[in-house]
């Protein structure tokens, strides 16, 4: 293994040059009038925000997988319809009685869907 002082760091670079060109600019900016430096490290603090923004790159479409066509089948329906229709029976017979009779119409519908026209 390398000794920790061989090993090359290039964050440790980065922030050597940053440290470099803000001495580099408060440099300057110190050589303007005490008019001008108040402005001037205004302007150098909103070009530096401007120019470090985090930019969002638009990442490329992508290509749509063909979707399958949703199909409704009352065969799926009518199991909850069964469920409410036992107990709307014992609440209130009439009501119970035809949601019943509409669970079992969709069943027979959607086995019968099912069975003719399923696509394998």
């Amino acid at each position: 293994m390398a000794p920790e002082s061989d090993k090359h760091d290039p964050g440790q670079d980065r922030e050597a040059e940053i440290e470099r060109l803000t001495q580099e600019l408060s440099g300057l900016i110190n050589e303007a009038g005490t008019q001008g430096r108040e402005e001037l490290r205004e302007y150098a603090l909103s070009l530096i925000q401007t120019e470090t923004e985090t930019t969002y790159v638009e990442e490329p479409p992508q290509q749509e997988v063909p979707k399958q066509e949703l199909v409704f089948n009352p065969l799926a329906l009518s199991i909850p319809l069964v469920l409410l229709g036992i107990l709307l029976l014992l609440l209130f017979p009439p009501v119970g009685v035809v949601i019943l009779l509409f669970a079992v119409v969709m069943a027979v519908g959607g086995g019968l869907y099912t069975l003719l026209f399923h696509r394998r």
